[in-house]
């Protein structure tokens, strides 16, 4: 949410209110996010906060729900229907984070230049419709589209027709030359490295070497 929903939700307002922000924001509870255009430059009326700190994330994803079944012993049922149901999706996006996180070593990984970066972060766009794991603007007119994927299995082709959607809407100038990367926990199927599709493919292994 951006600071005017979030005060309107907790029904606070004023100096006191962005300085609950200011301090959640330093010890890393929360994180601003901050939209940019293609050619990197911050667009400041699209900032929004999001929770930063994991344990807050799971818990509010899992734990704030059920709070009364576990207190009453029924905390294993509750695992159970996580495990089955909602922990995927949960995995998904906390692999998205984690990724996002770990931007400085997947800009290394990719061999990009520091000077040469104008812009990096996760990508949304109302307008568009579009939403884009991981997205780095490069200077010549170079936009790098990245797709985080958690799956047990290595990902197969369908991530290639997944991607060129994604891509297909966003509005990128003509001018532009797109690179897409994938960055995989398991890795990915022999297909989809003979589609050449992807200029990069990043594992969690390349992820986590030192």
């Amino acid at each position: 949410m951006s600071m005017s929903e979030l005060g309107r939700e907790l029904k606070l307002t004023g100096g006191g209110f962005k300085e609950y922000l200011e301090n959640l924001e330093n010890t890393d509870f929360i994180e601003r996010h901050v939209s940019f255009n293609f050619l990197g430059k911050e667009k400041v009326r699209t900032i929004k906060y999001k929770i930063s700190d994991e344990f807050l994330h799971f818990y509010f994803s899992f734990l704030n729900p059920n709070l009364k079944k576990i207190s009453q012993g029924m905390g294993g049922a509750v695992l159970a229907s996580i495990q089955t149901r909602r922990l995927d999706a949960f995995m998904g996006i906390a692999f998205e984070r984690f990724c996002q996180k770990n931007i400085r070593k997947i800009i290394g990984l990719l061999s990009l230049e520091i000077e040469n970066i104008l812009n990096y972060g996760p990508y949304y766009s109302q307008k568009e419709g579009a939403q884009v794991d991981l997205m780095i603007i490069l200077k010549k007119k170079r936009v790098l589209i990245g797709e985080c994927k958690f799956t047990i299995t290595p990902v197969g082709l369908s991530v290639v027709k997944e991607m060129q959607e994604k891509i297909e809407k966003l509005a990128i100038p003509k001018t532009f030359s797109i690179s897409p990367f994938l960055i995989s926990a398991s890795g990915v199927t022999e297909d989809v490295k003979d589609a050449e599709y992807f200029d990069n493919i990043i594992t969690l292994k390349n992820l986590l070497l030192p």
